[in-house]
């Protein structure tokens, strides 16, 4: 099977298959039957500020033409703000997990997206392909075409978040019954604003089962209402 890597055309980053002659580093990541894989690449940042998001997107062609698509992408502006990948650093790419070296005597830090089943359908199709849909510099240059809209996302992401805090806030503070609240959020079908109502679901379905005390301190609607600022995102010109 063959991997076809859609070209970046930026000096800022370089995009690589994984050759454990070439990446030392991170060939530890792939020893043993159970973890190699034949879709591995390499992102190298050649820039001297971190990359803070990334979305990644997995093509597979079918025996009849079919392109289903699957997406894993991570940001530093939710729960975690460690980079994704560091200045001058580099990250391993595979259809289940972004992990990057750490200095000596510690271990990888990464992101798992799916199960390692994935990789089975991968085999059965007759052509796969990475694209490097969406790439964000600390700075909030982004490169790549973003079809997976996820500039859009992020932003829909921080409103959602300060928004479902609140409306919760109030519901307690009215004496109203907070778990049917968030069961109608997270079962609420999409509508127009559809990356934002999204992430009010996601948020909501967490919370259900996060947010049991509804007298004392509320450290989950703490953390949703101040999520990371993000940068303004831009392209070079």
């Amino acid at each position: 099977m063959s991997l076809t890597i859609v070209p970046i055309d930026d000096s800022d980053v370089s995009v690589d298959l994984f050759d454990p002659a070439i990446h030392p580093s991170l060939a530890g990541f792939l020893e043993g039957p159970e973890k190699s894989t034949p879709y591995a690449v390499v992102l190298t940042n050649n820039l001297p500020q971190p990359i803070v998001g990334l979305t990644v997107r997995w093509i597979r062609t079918d025996d009849q033409g079919n392109r289903p698509v699957a997406t894993i992408r991570s940001d530093s502006f939710l729960y975690s703000r460690s980079p994704i990948v560091p200045a001058k650093g580099h990250l391993l790419v595979t259809p289940t997990n972004f992990q990057t070296p750490r200095p000596p005597g510690t271990h990888f830090i990464g992101a798992t997206f799916r199960a390692r089943g994935f990789n089975d359908r991968l085999d059965g199709s007759s052509g796969v392909t990475v694209s490097f849909d969406t790439i964000i510099f600390e700075d909030g240059h982004v490169l790549g075409p973003d079809e997976s809209r996820t500039l859009a996302s992020l932003e829909a992401r921080k409103g959602s978040g300060r928004d479902i805090a609140q409306r919760v806030r109030q519901a307690m503070a009215n004496g109203e019954n907070v778990q049917a609240l968030l069961r109608s959020l997270s079962s609420e079908p999409a509508d127009n604003d559809g990356p934002r109502r999204l992430w009010t679901a996601r948020f909501a379905g967490t919370l259900i089962h996060t947010l049991t005390d509804f007298a004392g301190p509320t450290p989950q609607l703490d953390q949703l209402e101040n999520l990371p600022v993000l940068p303004r995102f831009f392209r070079k010109q």
